[in-house]
């Protein structure tokens, strides 16, 4: 039989550690505890000490500190070469395929520019040797335009052109991807690149031009301008829809400079111009 109560030991059935056993057990969980609390704090000080060493010692460049914007990922690089034709090395290094139809491997990441590129899907879909198929004329060793009859410009269901005569007022600021001496196509500054229907070689660094990387002009109006404005067609693999002003076949770009009609602007403008826009509107 069970008895009411559970068995209960006394004292003297119950063996506990000695005085100098227990004192030794508290030095050991003491030194223990020490050890993990050094090892821990080396830890940390090597982490600092890697993450100074990989620091650079010099200043971020003002162009990342203030401009760097992420672009798209550089399509230079493992691309799918075939059926483009390379030139030679070292001219032709800069360019994707080493094809300079193809426009330059590395865009920019800087802005303004990175963010007229951030939408911009260069072979629209396809690859580089089936762009050219489609785009490069290899009778004239050029790539094809619109042509004359619509200059670029969207079309109604009639196919006629749709654009008009208008007047930009001084102070109005346009750009330009492409060469001065004959360009007679001018946007609205800022537009994005995928809505200019432009081929990727306007990209492309200009010798005649040294001081404008990737083409790229940014001007303002100094007296009223007459131009044809309206929007951009569809082409080369690109949505267009951006506005385009043509100035005339006889008044391309350098003349207008050259007559006081435009002149050149930093692209810094750009920046100065969104940061005063405050909320962007």
């Amino acid at each position: 039989m069970f008895t009411k109560f559970p068995l209960l030991l006394n004292a003297a059935q119950v063996q506990l550690p000695r005085t100098d056993q227990f004192e030794a057990l508290c030095n050991v969980l003491v030194y223990d505890l020490r050890q993990f609390c050094i090892m821990k704090l080396q830890f940390v000080l090597f982490a600092g000490a890697v993450a100074l060493s990989n620091a650079s010692p010099h200043p971020t460049p003002v162009e990342v500190r203030h401009f760097y914007k992420p672009d798209l990922p550089d399509r230079g690089y493992g691309c799918n070469c075939t059926d483009t034709t390379p030139g030679p090395l070292p001219s032709s290094a800069p360019y994707l395929c080493l094809d300079w139809r193809l426009g330059p491997k590395v865009l920019p990441r800087y802005l303004p520019l990175s963010s007229e590129l951030s939408s911009y899907n260069r072979f629209g879909g396809v690859s580089p040797g089936e762009f050219l198929a489609k785009w490069w004329n290899t009778t004239s060793q050029s790539y094809i335009y619109p042509g004359t009859v619509t200059n670029g410009f969207s079309t109604d269901i009639n196919g006629n052109p749709i654009n008009g005569t208008m007047i930009l007022p001084a102070g109005t600021l346009l750009d330009r991807f492409g060469g001065e001496k004959t360009g007679t196509y001018l946007s609205s500054a800022d537009t994005p690149y995928s809505q200019r229907s432009l081929p990727p070689s306007n990209l492309n660094d200009n010798s005649y031009y040294p001081g404008f990387p990737y083409a790229y002009h940014v001007y303002r109006v100094m007296q009223d301008l007459e131009v044809v404005g309206g929007p951009i067609a569809p082409w080369f693999g690109q949505p267009g829809l951006g506005t385009q002003f043509f100035t005339g076949s006889d008044k391309p770009v350098e003349w207008l400079i050259a007559n006081k009609f435009l002149e050149r602007v930093d692209l810094s403008i750009l920046i100065t111009n969104r940061e005063q826009k405050g909320c962007g509107y």
